[in-house]
């Protein structure tokens, strides 16, 4: 990944497919906070660079929700999960998501 950041730049998309295999890892690894913070760094780049309402962007916020959620932030969790549903909707439509709505929606389940 550090080659990647270093030749392509972390704006760039194989850079930031290298972070997420990363992010994998250090969940697999159980080290959230490594994986939290990378997921963080992922989405600020991505909302600059592909902006909100991109399927990169909404799949990392919803990771970062997740990753949340694995950590007992629950409120943090439901927050970003409610932004990802809502963007979803604004840029989808609600019926291409309707189906996938229950679980973000407010007072059901993250999981």
């Amino acid at each position: 990944m550090k080659t990647s950041r270093n030749v392509l730049s972390v704006r760039h998309t194989d850079t930031l497919r290298a972070m997420r295999n990363l992010v994998s890892a250090y969940h697999s690894q159980g080290q959230e906070r490594k994986a939290e913070k990378l997921e963080l760094e992922m989405l600020i780049t991505n909302r600059e660079v592909l902006g909100v309402g991109h399927p990169d962007t909404l799949r990392d916020m919803g990771n970062l929700a997740s990753t949340y959620l694995s950590q007992g932030q629950e409120r943090k969790a439901e927050e970003l999960g409610v932004e990802v549903l809502k963007t979803s909707q604004e840029v989808l439509g609600v019926a291409r998501i309707l189906g996938r709505s229950k679980a973000w929606a407010p007072g059901g389940s993250l999981t």
